[in-house]
């Protein structure tokens, strides 16, 4: 019986040691996460991405269309226009072009404070129809000016902001 004791002793006396200095050492690592702290002052804005402002005037069956940079960065921006079924729109502006995808692309590059060119969309109503029975909406979106290794500026329309932790989806 003795000598089970003392086996028992020989491997329980190491393990019970071994188990008391990790616990000695986490406990160390624990309060010093609990106990440390940083302290900061001030304040710094971050600009996450462009920021523009659509500014609309209507003059009889015309909607005038400007876009102003309200961001912090430089960017390029595009506009597509909605109405209904029965609404015929048209546009057209300096420096805008449509392309496929049914965006009217501003073909400069918009600096922080600065606005586009006017888009002029014309609005042709159906016949019997009255001015208050319809909406055209104006959709805008913008992005950063980005450069290429040779120095030319582009847009990426593809470009999007993810929540912090999210990975983007595209």
């Amino acid at each position: 019986m003795k000598r089970i004791r003392k086996h028992i002793s020989v491997i329980t006396l190491p393990a019970a040691l071994a188990l008391v200095l990790v616990s000695a050492w986490s406990v160390n690592t624990s309060l010093a996460y609990f106990t440390t702290y940083a302290a900061a002052k001030g304040s710094h804005t971050l600009a996450l991405g462009t920021q523009t402002t659509v500014h609309e005037e209507i003059e009889g069956m015309e909607k005038h269309i400007r876009i102003e940079n309200t961001g912090g960065t430089e960017c390029y921006v595009r506009v597509k226009v909605f109405a209904g079924s029965r609404i015929e729109l048209s546009c057209a502006g300096n420096g805008w072009s449509r392309k496929e995808d049914g965006y009217w692309y501003y073909s400069g590059i918009v600096a922080p404070g600065e606005f586009t060119e006017v888009l002029v969309v014309s609005i042709k109503a159906p016949e019997g129809g009255s001015e208050k029975e319809f909406n055209v909406v104006v959709i805008q979106e913008c992005t950063p000016v980005l450069y290429d290794e040779s120095g030319k500026a582009y847009g990426d329309w593809s470009l999007s902001l993810a929540p912090a932790g999210k990975e983007d989806s595209q």
